[in-house]
């Protein structure tokens, strides 16, 4: 599908979902707040603040949204993520959401074909790994022999190389965008990382 398609599709939509029991509009909205894990209106949600509050430190929903809206963070979201700590989706709903919104225009603002070939060592092929949604971009590599040591990776699952001819899919080198660069194996090559858009991976992989 064209790039166009996709402009209100945030990357990462479909687990920001699963995680936080709203979508990201809903979170960027600042008419949805959520007391544990029930969503409720602003006015419910100061209601409940304010019972729990010193009247003089009570600090209205639609503020407290308005600054965290300001508080994206591309660079720690993309750590996280890269650590694998699992983190990167964890935290306050609208601060996440923003840093979604953010980092989705910086991504796709910057994205362009793959002008040499990528490779992903995985276990399901690109098609799927995407998700139902298609908003989880990929990790690809432009050294084959990076994606050789992640496809060694068979005790997890039985995984093989997926490769991207040029101009096949489109995406940015991680350290473009605040990436932190980073090494496979005991010589510590660098994994030279490319965030693919999921909006450019084919429905079907090409077979070998």
């Amino acid at each position: 599908m064209a790039a166009h398609e996709h402009l209100n599709n945030y990357l990462f939509a479909e687990q920001f979902e699963n995680i936080h029991k709203m979508t990201v509009d809903q979170a960027l909205s600042g008419k949805v707040a959520k007391i544990n894990s029930t969503l409720v209106t602003p006015e419910e949600m100061d209601e409940f603040d304010k019972s729990f509050s010193n009247r003089k430190n009570f600090v209205p929903f639609a503020e407290r949204h308005a600054q965290r809206l300001t508080e994206g963070d591309v660079p720690k979201f993309l750590r996280g993520y890269q650590g694998n700590w699992n983190t990167h989706l964890v935290g306050d709903e609208t601060q996440i959401a923003a840093t979604l919104r953010d980092l989705t225009k910086v991504v796709r603002d910057n994205s362009r074909p793959n002008p040499s070939p990528l490779y992903r060592g995985a276990g399901r092929s690109p098609s799927e790994d995407i998700g139902k949604s298609k908003t989880t971009p990929l990790s690809f590599t432009d050294d084959r022999y990076v994606a050789r040591s992640f496809a060694a990776l068979g005790h997890i699952n039985k995984r093989q190389i997926y490769k991207a001819n040029t101009n096949m899919v489109r995406g940015v080198p991680l350290a473009e965008i605040g990436g932190i660069p980073r090494t496979v194996g005991r010589n510590k090559r660098l994994e030279s990382e490319w965030f693919v858009l999921p909006e450019s991976i084919p429905e079907k992989w090409p077979e070998k």
